[in-house]
């Protein structure tokens, strides 16, 4: 956690406050949608020469980690005014699910999403040959074979905010950096 008066980055967000007790957080990376159980939405088919991987992502961290950022921002005074948190992200203009980043890069399937908080996108990708082994090599864990990114306007600065899907399947939190786009 880096932490200051007036800004925190914590649980996969960055948070600044406005005033008092108001915060505008922006998350870090795309998180995964999950069960009930919290299992990743990923699913991965296979039917003889036929193969569909689904996927839900989301931009915003889960109300869980939402909560616990509250938490924290409270800090020890139990009598605090409510934390309100606004979202930073004005806008998400596309969400890409690209295949074997900074290599042979491909777009396996673009979406522009909900349109608003939390951001979401299901996808639904029917997969053969190199494209198949690459998704089944991530699902297996292996690291930087598939990235899920959204490109964002935050503050008015269109950035891109990317996770590794293997890390997801891993159980990992893998928020990164924005990069300008």
């Amino acid at each position: 956690m880096i932490a200051s008066p007036d800004r925190i980055v914590s649980h996969g967000v960055t948070a600044a406050r406005i005033e008092g007790a108001r915060w505008r957080y922006a998350s870090l990376a795309p998180w995964p949608q999950t069960t009930p159980a919290g299992d990743p939405l990923i699913s991965l088919i296979e039917a003889g020469g036929f193969a569909l991987a689904q996927l839900s992502v989301q931009l915003d961290p889960p109300a869980a980690e939402l909560e616990a950022l509250r938490t924290v921002l409270r800090g020890d005074d139990e009598g605090a005014a409510p934390v309100i948190l606004e979202p930073a992200v004005s806008a998400v203009t596309d969400i890409r699910i690209i295949a074997q980043p900074g290599g042979d890069e491909r777009v396996l399937a673009t979406s522009r999403g909900s349109g608003f908080p939390p951001y979401t996108a299901a996808f639904s990708l029917p997969l053969a040959g190199r494209d198949l082994e690459v998704v089944k090599g991530a699902l297996s864990g292996t690291e930087r074979l598939i990235d899920v990114r959204f490109t964002v306007h935050v503050d008015g600065t269109e950035t891109i905010r990317s996770s590794d899907l293997a890390a997801w399947v891993r159980g990992e939190e893998s928020p990164q950096e924005d990069q300008p786009c």
